[in-house]
């Protein structure tokens, strides 16, 4: 999916810009538990966001809390003059509060001027599609 830049509302909640590894490590257990990503499980250290891409040029991730937990997470990649966003994601337990929809509005706002792409699994195509994202390609995936 591909969104231009476009205005969008300020977020409701506080979207933290990830700057320690701390942070990242955070980011890291809800990409493996809220996917599930369940080759990274049981989680461990740095299974699929390492902390060597905090010094990685364009590499940006982003964390919401919920009444002090962390509670969803997302990644982006900004190369010459468009960005991608990877692992928009929110624990199982916070789903339903419109947290992926504020994390998205925090996160787009950062990259705006800039056009921007997403892979979106089903589940989530109404939400990207909400926010002004377009379909340009369909693909199937496998594993296992």
């Amino acid at each position: 999916m591909v969104r231009a830049a476009a205005p969008l509302p300020e977020p409701t909640v506080e979207v933290v810009h990830v700057r320690t590894e701390e942070q990242l490590a955070e980011v890291d257990k809800i990409v493996v538990e809220g996917f599930p990503l369940p080759h990274f499980q049981p989680y461990g250290e740095a299974a699929a966001v390492p902390a060597d891409l905090l010094t990685t040029p364009g590499f940006d991730a982003y964390l919401i809390a919920v009444e002090g937990q962390w509670a969803a997470a997302a990644a982006t990649i900004t190369q010459d003059k468009v960005a991608g966003i990877y692992f928009v994601t929110t624990l199982p337990e916070f789903r339903g509060q419109g947290l992926a929809r504020q994390l998205m509005y925090g996160v787009l706002r950062q990259l705006d001027p800039l056009p921007v792409t997403l892979t979106a699994a089903e589940p989530a195509q109404h939400l990207y599609k909400s926010l002004g994202f377009t379909t340009i390609a369909e693909s199937t995936w496998w594993s296992g």
